[in-house]
């Protein structure tokens, strides 16, 4: 039995767990969203250049794309899944990005478990927003 010396490693087996479990329905294709800055040498210059990845600060840790029929046409429903220990909630920017998200008509939430993010994945099928 793994332990978890460090809450990061739970966060991160959650979302490992998540990955594996939405990359294995047919409708769903997941993409992990790593957002921060890197450093990076430039030995011809001499210079240091700063280098930002991922969506923006606060964006969803997961963002899926949920196959959608309707009218005869296939769309792509955006899924975002910020990913959480059991008990924590997500910070100020991360509610923030989540609101815009589901006020373009996407969906958005966070998620502690396999199951909560299976759950989350239906209810954006149902057309719900979070």
């Amino acid at each position: 039995m793994m332990t978890m010396n460090h809450p990061r490693e739970l966060e991160n087996k959650i979302q490992h767990d998540i990955m594996r479990v939405l990359g294995g329905l047919p409708d769903v294709i997941v993409y992990r969203n790593t957002v921060g800055q890197a450093a990076v040498y430039n030995a011809d210059t001499g210079r240091r250049q700063h280098i930002t990845f991922g969506l923006c600060p606060g964006s969803a840790d997961l963002v899926c794309m949920l196959r959608v029929e309707h009218a005869g046409r296939v769309f792509a429903q955006w899924v975002c899944l910020e990913i959480k220990r059991p008990g924590e909630k997500p910070r100020p920017d991360q509610a923030k990005w989540a609101h815009a998200v589901r006020q373009m008509g996407a969906f958005a939430t966070y998620v502690t478990s396999t199951e909560e993010a299976l759950a989350a994945v239906q209810r954006a099928r149902e057309g719900k927003r979070e």
